[in-house]
């Protein structure tokens, strides 16, 4: 499916969703809200939608984001839904990417994971400390900044292409 789609200008038009739904949400007042279909059915196109648009702009993530953000999950319900559906979607793209291209996983591979691990279990526990800190409140406001900061660099990334 994604050979066959503009990748460039879909990405770019994501990276501006992004960042304009960030600044609709950091800014629109808490008593407007909107009711969003919910359950199994609404929770696999979520899911779908996100894998796929994850294909080209490598960040499945933050369709997850936006949908917990727009059905106004709490900070717990939120990293209960996001964490896992990450998680899932990088073992999925491994084991992909293992079947397709063996070869990714050479040496290299394995030598930049050992220098990286260090900086992620570093960075996650300095996030976990922070999501303990934060209301639900600051805990949407943050999210919605790093939101819009990752849709401006996506946007940099693809606009020279564009």
């Amino acid at each position: 499916m994604l050979y066959n789609l503009p990748g460039v200008t879909l990405t770019v038009t994501f990276g501006a969703f992004l960042c304009v739904y960030a600044l609709y949400s950091i800014f629109k007042p808490d008593t407007l809200a909107l009711t969003l279909p919910s359950g199994p059915a609404a929770a696999v196109s979520v899911g779908a939608l996100g894998g796929v648009i994850g294909g080209f702009t490598a960040f499945p993530g933050a369709v997850v984001v936006v949908w917990a953000g727009l059905t106004r999950l709490s900070k717990a319900d939120t990293r209960a839904v996001v964490q896992p559906y990450i998680l899932g979607m990088q073992l999925l793209s491994l084991t992909v990417l293992a079947v397709t291209q063996p070869w990714t996983f050479g040496p290299s591979f394995w030598h930049l994971g050992v220098l990286a691990l260090p900086f992620v279990l570093g960075c996650t526990l300095m996030g976990l400390r922070l999501y303990c800190q934060l209301s639900d409140f600051n805990f949407r406001r943050v999210t919605f900044l790093l939101l819009g900061s990752s849709g401006i660099g996506i946007l940099i990334k693809s606009l020279p292409a564009f």
